[in-house]
């Protein structure tokens, strides 16, 4: 899979440069991704189409260098080691933060996708996925934030 997605990550970043001249701040991703080679080719495919990213293996490590304060957009596997990804949405939203959530999971399950739902997801993102579909939901979040 994680070939299908380093493959894409070309075709993620089509299209996405600004027109010569625009100078442009890209906005600041947070992925936390367990799984260092997924999080290595996220992050490619992130760079690829213009966005800053800072990766964290775990939700603690984000928590702790306190990444969602730099965030625009939050990119979170569900079922990360110790705290989960849903636990780290309900600390931000108690915490007060607003940023968009997309969750990442190999588990299509209903149960899955409704407590995203419930937490006010962006969206969520059923493992294998196309890089250009992370890229545009990403974008997609930035634009209704």
């Amino acid at each position: 899979m994680i070939e299908r997605v380093i493959s894409l990550s070309a075709q993620a970043a089509g299209g996405e440069s600004e027109p010569a001249g625009v100078a442009a701040t890209p906005h600041t991703i947070v992925l936390v991704e367990d799984d260092d080679g997924l999080r290595s080719a996220l992050v490619r495919i992130l760079e690829l189409a213009g966005y800053r990213v800072e990766s964290f293996a775990t939700a603690e490590d984000a928590l702790a260098a306190n990444a969602a304060a730099r965030a625009e957009c939050i990119v979170c596997d569900v079922y990360l080691p110790h705290e989960s990804g849903f636990a780290l949405r309900r600390r931000l939203v108690q915490a007060g933060s607003q940023v968009p959530v997309i969750f990442i999971t190999a588990h299509d399950l209903p149960a899955v996708r409704a407590e995203a739902e419930s937490l006010g997801a962006a969206d969520c993102l059923i493992k294998p996925f196309a890089g250009r579909r992370l890229v545009a939901v990403v974008r997609a979040a930035l634009t209704s934030a």
